[in-house]
């Protein structure tokens, strides 16, 4: 890759927002060939394009974990992290505003949740992994033994 080309990659990295295939194919005139290229910067690790005859197009990474999700009027990106063993949702945002976030222990254990609507929950594990205790922004508690 030449040096000019390579800058140019660089600067639609830095710049490009969801709707990926969209814009990559509307505002660079990149082409199919280029998608890869761009998306593993833009996730930060190798992926996998998946597009159907009716231009919905899937990108996973290597461990077939979806990470991004474009039709030609909805799409959806999945933030995901390696914990405890497993590739994780971190944070999800889609085109018509939802967004979620998620924490989670050392164990890979599910312990926080929280929408874009003031939504959320909270989980506490024991030293069995099991839950010891739940919450939520409903009003809700529960302890279990």
């Amino acid at each position: 890759m030449n040096k000019k080309y390579q800058r140019y990659i660089d600067y639609i990295v830095d710049d490009i927002k969801p709707p990926y295939i969209y814009n990559m194919r509307e505002i660079y005139g990149l082409s199919e060939d280029e998608y890869k290229t761009v998306l593993s910067k833009v996730f930060n690790h190798k992926v996998l394009i998946h597009t159907t005859i009716d231009r919905e197009v899937s990108v996973y990474n290597t461990s077939a974990d979806l990470l991004y999700y474009e039709s030609p009027r909805f799409w959806e990106e999945f933030n995901r992290q390696k914990i405890g063993g497993k590739n994780r949702v971190l944070f999800y945002h889609n085109s018509i505003g939802k967004t979620e976030r998620f924490e989670y222990d050392s164990d890979g254990n599910d312990i926080y949740f929280e929408d874009n609507t003031g939504y959320w929950e909270r989980r506490e594990f024991g030293t069995n992994g099991k839950v010891i205790s739940y919450s939520d922004s409903a009003g809700n508690y529960e302890e279990y033994e």
